[in-house]
């Protein structure tokens, strides 16, 4: 009673490569799968009650960030001066007189 014994050296012994035998699957009608669609999106949802997806989120914080950015420039920005309102300074230029250099106002 001997038994053969078989060596088997990875890369060198190949066995036969055995597939798997899988029933083939009926293809499925069209109101099966809307049926299996429908059950899918509706699982996580109760009816009625819907919370706002992440891009309605978004949106609102976006808003809510305009919103406060437009409230931070107007209390930033000093107002505007009015065309007749605000006399502008001269502008001063750089003389040479006999004591040094000194500034004086431009016509």
């Amino acid at each position: 009673m001997a038994a053969k014994r078989e060596i088997k050296t990875p890369g060198v012994t190949a066995e036969p490569i055995q597939e798997e035998t899988v029933e083939p699957a009926l293809p499925k009608t069209t109101a099966e799968q809307a049926e299996e669609s429908l059950d899918a999106i509706n699982s996580g949802e109760s009816e009625g009650e819907k919370e706002p997806s992440q891009e309605e989120l978004l949106r609102q914080e976006l808003e809510q960030m305009r919103a406060q950015l437009a409230e931070l420039k107007k209390s930033t920005q000093p107002e505007a001066p009015s065309a007749a309102g605000v006399a502008q300074p001269k502008k001063r230029i750089p003389v040479l007189t006999e004591k040094g250099w000194s500034t004086k106002e431009a016509d």
